[in-house]
């Protein structure tokens, strides 16, 4: 079985000599489910973020090697940024953070459909209430409901829904 996201050797540092992280290597087969732990400021979220371009234009990072489906990356490849919500879907910690407070969830997720798959707004609405409802939500309910509207659990369920959306 072949890999989806394989890399090698990650290191990210700051200016002044500030290493985040050192020497990391992951390899993921599809299908498997995996976590990342580690304490408090470990470098788990550096070490994702690096891995889709989230990180701030002040931020050293490189790799040996970094695969990611049948494509191949080198260190400061502008091409990361494309792989956010087609290749890999991101579920941050404060839902409350990643949410547009001025949309409701259910724009907001259509919003990502129609971009990513070309759907169709009348498609898109049908998908996203069908990832409401496969996270448990009520979705007549929460598609129509702003962020602020909603629970910190709802929150979380939502930017579940729309991760696994493309």
């Amino acid at each position: 079985m072949a890999f989806v996201l394989e890399m090698e050797n990650l290191s990210v540092g700051y200016p002044g000599g500030v290493q985040a992280v050192r020497g990391v290597s992951i390899s993921l087969r599809k299908g498997t489910i995996h976590a990342l732990v580690g304490e408090s400021g470990c470098g788990k979220s550096v070490t994702t973020k690096a891995l889709v371009g989230l990180l701030p234009a002040t931020a050293s990072v490189q790799w040996d090697r970094l695969g990611i489906s049948d494509r191949h990356y080198v260190s400061g490849d502008d091409r990361l940024r494309e792989l956010r919500g087609t290749h890999v879907g991101m579920i941050f910690q404060e839902p409350a953070k990643h949410l547009n407070p001025a949309m409701t969830i259910g724009r907001m997720i259509t919003e990502v459909l129609r971009y990513h798959l070309g759907m169709t707004r009348q498609d898109s609405v049908r998908r996203a209430c069908e990832l409401l409802a496969m996270v448990e939500l009520d979705a007549s309910r929460v598609f129509r409901s702003y962020p602020h509207e909603l629970s910190g659990g709802m929150k979380q369920r939502a930017l579940i829904a729309m991760a696994v959306s493309c």
